[in-house]
């Protein structure tokens, strides 16, 4: 991340520890432990933080911020750390050393993220932590990463940016004979040429039957003409993701490609008219679901319309028939809908949209025209 950039997030992550703790007063914590393992890697550190080092031990108190490395990680720590986050090493066992540092802050009662935390990590903290009341901070941070700040748009929007540059880019290779993996090589490298530190999932290539797997990563299957060929794709930039999908055909499209790739395609476009603040995403959901019904296509749509998009690839809000969740202003989420044959292919178009007072905005500029290759 540039320095510039660097500032940006210090700024933002006064803000933020001052809202954390009073959500820490909302739910009688005095402290709150958040742990970053290479195994799951923890965004509220580096939300709360400014850390990105794949290992981190985050103590918020109501009055301190106290960052435990290991010997990998001082450097970067005290690089990365915003001002007023104390850095130190971590000492071994981690476990004892984590435990001392909570009894020497006279911590009455504790939040932990159970849901996302080792059960043998907790049982050790509720074994030697038996005068502290463990409590759950499980969704904490989650609640206030789900409306953006302008400058996480920004960042947002140039990961939408590198990821649709780079797609028009890879379009060049993409015919057929050519495989699904080679495809996504190229697409992959193009991000990364780009400013991206990695895709922000398995990028989905995925042709003819295969195009019917909602999450049919690229395999050796190469593209033949007459086929579907769907791109789901996306990449970190400055740690913020990005995600969209698009389909494109081999050939020319027969009348049953050209009735289902527009009937998604109205589908994603009615229910864009949706995102905007005061609505339901369930009723996103709904208005594309009903589209895709109407045309004879109940079945083949089996998936949620959407989901949140920021530090992860999946976060809230979701538009689903399920959730509660309620659009507001800030707020980002994917418009994704799609239709799925088994055995013969399938459509999804996705944009990554930013929830505005003037409703749904996508965020790059990338077409929505039937591309035929």
């Amino acid at each position: 991340m540039e320095i510039h950039e660097l500032q940006k997030v210090r700024i933002a992550m006064d803000t933020r520890i001052h809202d954390f703790r009073e959500a820490m007063k909302d739910r009688g914590i005095d402290a709150a432990l958040f742990v970053s393992t290479e195994t799951r890697i923890n965004k509220n550190v580096f939300y709360l933080s400014g850390f990105t080092g794949e290992d981190g031990y985050l103590l918020v108190t109501r009055d301190s911020v106290q960052l435990f490395v290991d010997g990998r990680y001082p450097e970067q720590a005290h690089e990365e750390a915003k001002k007023g986050v104390d850095v130190a090493l971590v000492e071994y066992p981690i476990s004892d050393f984590l435990v001392k540092m909570i009894q020497d802050g006279c911590i009455q009662s504790l939040g932990l993220e159970e849901s996302i935390l080792s059960h043998s990590f907790y049982k050790i903290m509720s074994e030697k932590l038996p005068k502290t009341v463990l409590k759950s901070s499980d969704g904490m941070c989650e609640a206030m990463r789900i409306i953006k700040s302008q400058d996480e748009i920004e960042f947002i929007r140039n990961s939408c940016k590198v990821a649709c540059e780079s797609f028009t880019e890879t379009l060049g290779v993409v015919k057929e004979g050519v495989s699904e993996r080679d495809i996504c090589a190229e697409l992959e490298y193009q991000m990364k040429r780009r400013g991206a530190k990695k895709p922000s999932f398995d990028i989905i290539v995925a042709s003819g039957f295969r195009a019917a797997m909602a999450h049919g990563v690229a395999s050796d299957k190469k593209l033949k003409a007459g086929e579907f060929v769907v791109f789901d794709w996306g990449c970190f930039v400055n740690n913020y993701a990005s995600d969209f999908t698009r389909t494109l055909i081999v050939g020319e499209p027969t009348p049953k490609h050209i009735e289902i790739y527009d009937t998604v395609r109205r589908a994603q476009e009615a229910a864009m008219g949706k995102f905007k603040p005061g609505t339901k995403a369930c009723d996103a959901d709904k208005v594309a679901r009903d589209i895709i019904s109407n045309a004879g296509y109940e079945n083949n749509f089996n998936h949620s319309l959407g989901h949140g998009v920021g530090l992860d690839i999946h976060e809230r809000p979701g538009a689903s028939m399920r959730t509660e969740d309620e659009f507001k202003a800030g707020m980002i989420c994917t418009n994704e809908p799609g239709i799925y044959i088994e055995g013969w292919g399938g459509v999804r178009i996705e944009d990554t949209v930013l929830i505005s007072n003037e409703g749904g905005v996508p965020l790059a500029n990338l077409s929505k025209d039937l591309i035929i290759v």
